[in-house]
């Protein structure tokens, strides 16, 4: 089932791969921020796409250097397969930047730079809030 949400004025619709996207990207961050998933409530249902996978790009930076140790802890926790990909800075934003405009891209989960490619990628449609 399918949430509407909207991002600037425009409705989007948020189907399962949004989804993921969202869970995988907080779920990394809970386990990388708490270090553990004690924090996450009884409720929580961290089975919940078990089986899927997700692609992750990330720029090799202290970010995701902090943030790698976690994965395997993750999908543990989830079930979900996380293809975990760093490369240098300067390869991994050409390469983020050829697949988002040929528009097949599988991502689900990248690292930018905000202040550089921020407007450019919201303007795209690469890129929405979590909330």
């Amino acid at each position: 089932m399918s949430k509407d949400w909207s991002t600037n004025g425009t409705e989007r619709r948020i189907g399962r791969r949004d989804a993921l996207k969202l869970l995988a990207a907080g779920g990394v961050g809970l386990v990388g921020v708490r270090g553990s998933a004690s924090a996450a409530t009884s409720s929580f249902d961290w089975k919940k796409h078990s089986g899927q996978t997700i692609r992750v790009l990330m720029a090799k930076q202290p970010g995701s250097d902090f943030i790698e140790p976690f994965v395997p802890e993750f999908e543990r926790l989830t079930s979900i397969k996380v293809n975990w990909e760093k490369l240098g800075e300067d390869q991994q934003r050409q390469k983020l930047q050829v697949e988002l405009t040929s528009g097949m891209a599988d991502l689900d989960v990248f690292g930018s730079h905000t202040g550089q490619q921020g407007k450019a990628f919201m303007q795209a449609g690469w890129l929405r809030g979590a909330g």
